[in-house]
């Protein structure tokens, strides 16, 4: 059994134990596991409050893979490395003998269509994705994730993480429209109730595109109880390029509400963001810029003078907010953003 075993080029019931006995024990947990350990190691570092099954989701969007340092993305080209010596050592692409007695069976038809028949590889072309995806190798992410379409057809739950991964490559690449339209199919499914969240990041990206207003509020105390018409005593509207709203010469703070806050919901927010710089004491105006569409708004804090300033005034708005129940759940995207869910 041993013998036979070695070969690929064999492919029976020994050759398929075989190797998948010894693609999961001898390479797969291994790299799984070195995997794991470097997605909680981010995750410690930048404190990603969604808890364990929204931990991978976040560091996997990260724009820009911002989350990631290039040591983290050395250990992530490793465990690629790893699922691609696995692949070639033990993927079993040769159909096995037919069985005359099954000729007329359908399932068994489409069983010999496969183009993989290690029960283990799917996993190991998943991880290896992920890997290159966290790794930086966006292109080599989106290559793999067509080499799965076309080997595991039959795996329903394989393809719908690796179109998952998929369209976060194609989301860092700023190709939003591919993005969403591996997602868009996905949303209404209960396994993965977060390919929601996944839309809106995109959506939020895509209007970075779009036109933008600024609006300045002086530090002054604006009470959530007065009406409109107060709030707009405090703003001042003009026009911006897109180029001033994320500002690339100091620090700045963004938040992504979705859905669109209402009228009430934007004033009292406005109103904890100026609560918290007050905390500051700060002796010039805070700058906000905002992007809104019919669905999400986007705000932009800058004005900071350090990136410290500004890591303590995110670290205290999300206190202020979690304890006001202004927003319902709060992610991050880097440690730079929050994004908000209000209702």
């Amino acid at each position: 059994m041993l013998i036979c075993g070695c070969s690929t080029r064999k492919n029976n019931k020994y050759t398929r134990w075989y190797h998948g006995f010894t693609t999961r024990y001898n390479g797969y947990y291994h790299a799984e596991k070195k995997y794991n350990e470097q997605i909680a190691a981010i995750n410690d570092r930048i404190a990603i409050p969604r808890g364990k099954d929204f931990a991978e989701f976040y560091v996997l969007l990260a724009p820009g893979n911002l989350l990631v340092e290039q040591t983290d993305a050395d250990v992530f080209l490793d465990v690629a490395k790893r699922c691609e010596n696995l692949i070639a050592k033990h993927s079993v692409a040769k159909p096995p003998r037919r069985d005359r007695r099954k000729q007329n069976d359908i399932d068994y038809q489409r069983y010999l269509r496969r183009k993989e028949f290690n029960p283990m590889m799917h996993r190991v072309w998943l991880l290896k994705q992920k890997a290159l995806l966290l790794g930086g190798s966006t292109n080599e992410a989106i290559k793999t994730g067509r080499t799965i379409e076309q080997h595991f057809a039959h795996d329903t739950a394989t393809l719908i993480q690796s179109r998952i991964v998929s369209a976060v490559a194609y989301s860092l690449k700023g190709w939003i429209y591919a993005a969403n339209n591996l997602l868009a199919p996905l949303q209404y499914r209960p396994d993965v109730a977060y390919i929601s969240d996944m839309l809106h990041h995109n959506e939020a990206h895509y209007l970075q595109a779009q036109e933008r207003v600024a609006v300045t509020i002086s530090p002054q105390s604006i009470s959530p109880s007065k009406q409109n018409n107060t709030v707009a005593d405090h703003t001042h509207l003009e026009k911006l390029n897109p180029e001033r709203v994320l500002p690339e010469s100091q620090p700045y703070i963004r938040l992504i509400l979705y859905p669109k806050p209402t009228v009430a919901e934007n004033e009292s927010l406005l109103y904890q963001i100026n609560k918290v710089a007050m905390t500051f004491e700060r002796k010039h105006e805070l700058s906000v810029t905002t992007e809104t569409n019919n669905h999400k708004q986007t705000i932009v804090i800058s004005s900071f003078e350090t990136q410290a300033e500004a890591e303590k005034f995110r670290s205290f708005l999300d206190k202020e907010l979690k304890e006001t129940a202004v927003a319902d759940s709060i992610g991050y995207e880097h440690r730079n953003s929050l994004f908000i869910t209000n209702r």
